[in-house]
């Protein structure tokens, strides 16, 4: 298995893990006894823990994404939001999460374009440093190197 498959799987499983847990604690945070008081059926808790452990995967194992060297850091942010928004719709809207076009749905998806928006942004500004560092030690190691000469 080469390493980028490995590191698909590795954040695949650490995303399901994490949207397990995220949902274990948004159902007991709003219900404290939720599990134990028999107002959700076993069926119902299953199909919550795999559509969460599905959508934290598809969202962490989503971010390899951003390590394709070919690809700009717009076209990144834009594929893993495109990966994000849709496996969240289709969990969300399967889960009962919202329904399709309630002021919940609106509000939720002006947040997700209003992040991504803020990740690309924190990503451009990383790289344009880390660029103009990589520039400057070039220009360094260029002049080591006529000195020499």
């Amino acid at each position: 298995m080469n390493a980028r498959k490995k590191q698909i799987l590795l954040l695949s499983v650490i995303g399901a893990v994490m949207g397990i847990a995220i949902w274990l604690i948004m159902l007991l945070a709003n219900n404290p006894k939720a599990l134990s008081d028999g107002s959700h059926s076993s069926g119902i808790v299953i199909l919550n823990v795999i559509l969460s452990a599905v959508f934290g995967a598809l969202c962490m194992g989503g971010a390899v994404v951003y390590d394709i060297e070919e690809w700009s850091i717009l076209r990144a942010t834009f594929t893993h939001f495109v990966i994000v928004f849709a496996s969240f719709n289709i969990v969300g809207l399967s889960l009962k999460w919202f329904s399709f076009g309630s002021i919940e749905y609106w509000i939720i998806h002006a947040v997700m374009i209003a992040a991504y928006i803020l990740i690309w942004l924190i990503q451009y500004l990383v790289f344009k440093r880390k660029v103009k560092e990589l520039n400057r030690e070039l220009k360094n190691w260029k002049s080591i190197q006529n000195r020499e000469k």
